[in-house]
């Protein structure tokens, strides 16, 4: 494995089973921590460990009489391993593994957290315990004992706990200021201000607390007296890790579509993110030594190892502005950065130039093919530009250079799917209000016309109620979007969901669903709206197929 430093955002593999004391050992990461110069990977195959950056690995597994790791934890010069059915074993010498298990009744430990001699375990179904010495104690007042905690975290003087932690309770962060102490939930009120999911990690920088769950990244900016779900960043997280040297979250997961993803970093605690995952297929646990980043590959047997010096640009749809689900062949992208050129200018004809003003976009995809990107729009802080047909899928490293010489970098996900609506409010950067579309209406005796779904108030877009007149009329709703020609599957056609209420939807398949020939890279939807629809006031609407992705969510008025 080369260990040159990789370019932000970029990632070289190394495999455990490559040098594996069997040939038929295979190690899935589910931990990863540091202490001094070594990295550990704690797997269901034992433990591993390296001196070299990943180089090479070698199995470190005696004395572990259970060899299904967790989760792993450092404090100070020791090392613990919580294992599935054995409990806790600990280290001083990296090498030699002793149990300890003293009072843990429960022997399912998913979570481990150390610092100096404060040590905590969270168990499957028996809550936290606290160490002293070789001894441990349940520590669960304000949590059932019966507890599921699936995340622990120090900071400072308090333990942060992610779980089903209370029977009953949907609130899934609990803090203890007394070294557990004692727990209360991060607020006194309900699942609408704590994670109503369950929470897989959490990190922390001053105020600001991340929770990864199954539903999302949820964030809170008040030492979690309030949460907010990111609609930046779509993914069902597993992992957080904060580094203080360069200001930066990062987090790993997969899409909401169960596509493997990857990891992306904030340097604005968590308000933005950007993809950073070239080079990685899916990733879950997250360690970092020095100016080293470290993920435990999902899509192998490997630990992927990065650069902690954050991407500076993101590469998201040009349609919503998201990038979680990434760019698909044809579509239409938008880079924002700073010095991406050195002045404002649009193409004026077609096809697309592939240089304006000196600035050029170069996609490196998945199989190493770079290809330069036809554009549309060049200024200092964003760039427009198609994703060049023939872009494999995968991971895509996209390098922008300016007239001046001066070079930015993203990532982006190609798939052969990303479904993405144009808005009317296409300068708010929002991807969600009233779409970019019409009513197109067919009468029973041949006419057409067009007719608005919108207008603006004079301060923002808002919807205009769609009549759908006589039963012999054929109402149709035409949308734009991108990323949605390469989705050519007929036995997952796309399909709207107009959702009623909170448990009702109606779909409705696209009657076409493809390429609008007038403007480079924008798709046309049809969707014929059904009488059932007839009175539902205002209501979501999104693009999805079987096993596609989704788009994002626009609102209309039917009458």
């Amino acid at each position: 494995m080369a260990q040159s430093t990789p370019l932000p955002g970029q990632w070289t593999t190394t495999s455990l089973a490559a040098t594996a004391i069997a040939a038929s050992t295979t190690a899935k990461v589910r931990a990863l921590v540091v202490s001094g110069t070594s990295i550990y990977a704690g797997t269901n195959s034992g433990i591993w460990r390296t001196t070299d950056n990943g180089t090479t690995w070698t199995q470190v597994n005696t004395g572990l009489a259970t060899t299904d790791v967790r989760s792993m934890a450092v404090g100070g010069t020791t090392i613990y391993a919580g294992t599935n059915g054995g409990g806790v074993f600990r280290s001083t010498d990296g090498t030699n593994w002793t149990a300890i298990n003293t009072g843990l009744t429960n022997l399912v430990v998913t979570a481990l957290a150390a610092n100096g001699t404060d040590t905590y375990a969270g168990t499957f179904g028996g809550g936290v315990f606290s160490l002293t010495n070789t001894t441990w104690k349940a520590v669960n007042t304000g949590l059932s004992d019966s507890a599921q905690v699936y995340s622990l975290t120090i900071s400072g003087s308090d333990v942060l706990a992610g779980g089903q932690l209370v029977v009953n309770d949907p609130r899934h962060v609990f803090r203890s200021t007394d070294k557990g102490a004692t727990w209360k939930a991060t607020n006194a009120t309900t699942a609408t201000t704590n994670p109503p999911f369950l929470v897989y990690s959490i990190a922390v920088n001053g105020t600001t607390l991340l929770a990864a769950s199954s539903d999302g990244l949820y964030r809170s900016t008040d030492s979690g007296t309030t949460w907010v779900l990111s609609d930046r960043l779509p993914l069902r997280v597993v992992n957080l890790l904060y580094v203080p040297a360069v200001s930066a979250f990062y987090a790993s997961g997969v899409a909401t579509d169960g596509s493997l993803y990857g990891v992306s970093v904030s340097t604005d605690n968590g308000a933005t993110w950007r993809a950073s995952s070239y080079g990685l297929a899916g990733a879950n646990a997250l360690a970092v030594s020095d100016t080293t980043l470290f993920a435990a590959n999902t899509a192998s047997d490997g630990v992927s190892i990065g650069s902690t010096t954050p991407i500076t640009s993101a590469s998201v749809s040009g349609a919503d502005f998201r990038s979680v689900y990434g760019h698909a062949p044809e579509s239409i992208a938008t880079i924002f950065g700073t010095d991406l050129a050195t002045g404002t200018v649009a193409a004026i004809s077609t096809p697309l130039p592939t240089s304006l003003a000196g600035t050029t976009v170069t996609i490196k995809d998945s199989q190493g093919t770079e290809r330069l990107a036809p554009l549309f729009f060049v200024s200092k802080g964003q760039v427009n530009y198609q994703v060049p047909t023939g872009t494999a899928t995968g991971w895509a490293y996209v390098t922008v250079k300016s007239g001046d010489g001066k070079t930015s970098y993203a990532t982006a996900n190609v798939t052969t799917g990303a479904f993405s609506l144009f808005t009317a409010d296409a300068m708010g950067n929002t991807g969600s209000g009233v779409p970019a579309a019409y009513i197109q209406r067919v009468r029973a005796n041949g006419s057409q016309s067009i007719e608005p779904i919108g207008s603006f108030d004079g301060t923002k877009w808002v919807t205009v109620p769609i009549d759908l007149g006589p039963e012999s009329d054929q109402v149709f709703l035409v949308l734009f979007g991108t990323g949605i020609r390469a989705w050519n599957n007929s036995l997952n056609p796309i399909t709207g969901y107009f959702k009623l209420d909170a448990i009702t939807y109606i779909p409705v398949t696209a009657d076409y669903a493809g390429i609008q020939p007038e403007y480079v890279g924008v798709d046309q939807i049809n969707l014929r709206l059904p009488r059932s629809l007839a009175g539902a006031g205002e209501i979501s609407l999104y693009l999805t197929a079987n096993t596609g992705p989704f788009s994002n969510t626009v609102k209309i008025r039917v009458l």
